[in-house]
């Protein structure tokens, strides 16, 4: 009978606590959303690019040793413009997860950038201090060109939100094919006086500049870019058709401006 009525109760409690969980508010599960981690812009990539060069370069025309008259110590102004285009490589390291990024790239370009001046005009009329004979004709002509421009520059750059934009400073080392030519006319027909000189050199300078860059689909991404860059002077003697003590010589710039665009594939899976 004892055994009867311990089994009893114990049913009729398990009877009421299984009532009041019945009763009591289900705690619904917690949530927890997947953390995006945003693509990194660490790895290699290479691509191609495409632009324009331009510039205004001022180059002194002198003779050796001076003469007083109005084409000697006269400064020239070549607008050094033209097609570039080449291929560049690279690696990106993503310094902090959500901001900055830094890299190296090198590239190399054909370029076209070439310009020219002239000018001509008379001797004026004789006097004390002149050597030449007045009313003498006289015609100068100067070319300068780039041929190909390298770069080998480091990247600092900033990618807000997502990372699909890289906004970037860059800078470093710049070589390129310079060349350069005169003639400087004295005199009209056989008997006219004709200096000439020309040279080529590969010169070594520096570039600076900044660019925007967008990731695209499957790894590819394009880019926006700005360079100045300077590779220096070149000088160019000329020399006399007949021998004369005089020679002369022509200072010439190399620097100037180019905006291009480019395309790069990204060997990363991120």
């Amino acid at each position: 009978m004892k055994k009867l009525i311990a089994c009893a109760a114990t049913l009729s409690v398990l009877a009421v606590t299984s009532a009041v969980a019945a009763d009591m508010p289900m705690k619904a599960p917690v949530y927890k959303a997947p953390v995006v981690v945003p693509p990194s812009w660490t790895g290699w990539y290479a691509g191609l690019s495409v632009g324009y060069g331009w510039g205004s370069e001022h180059n002194t025309f002198n003779f050796d040793p001076a003469v007083p008259l109005p084409f000697d110590n006269v400064t020239y102004h070549d607008k050094l413009n033209g097609f570039i285009g080449g291929g560049q490589i690279g690696y990106n390291y993503q310094i902090t997860p959500n901001s900055w990024v830094a890299g190296v790239e090198a590239d190399i370009s054909y370029a076209n950038f070439r310009g020219s001046d002239s000018n001509s005009g008379v001797t004026p009329g004789g006097g004390p201090n002149i050597r030449f004979i007045g009313g003498v004709p006289w015609t100068y002509n100067q070319d300068q060109k780039v041929n190909w421009l390298a770069t080998l520059r480091g990247r600092l750059g900033w990618t807000p939100g997502d990372h699909t934009w890289l906004i970037y400073a860059t800078g470093g080392l710049a070589v390129g094919g310079v060349k350069a030519s005169d003639t400087f006319t004295f005199g009209s027909g056989a008997g006219a006086l004709i200096w000439t000189g020309d040279s080529s050199e590969t010169r070594a300078g520096w570039t600076v500049g900044g660019g925007v860059e967008a990731r695209l689909m499957d790894n590819w991404s394009a880019k926006l870019e700005y360079l100045y860059y300077d590779l220096g002077h070149l000088t160019v003697v000329g020399n006399p058709s007949t021998p004369l003590a005089f020679t002369t010589t022509t200072d010439f710039a190399f620097r100037g401006n180019i905006v291009r665009v480019g395309l790069n594939k990204r060997f990363t899976s991120n």
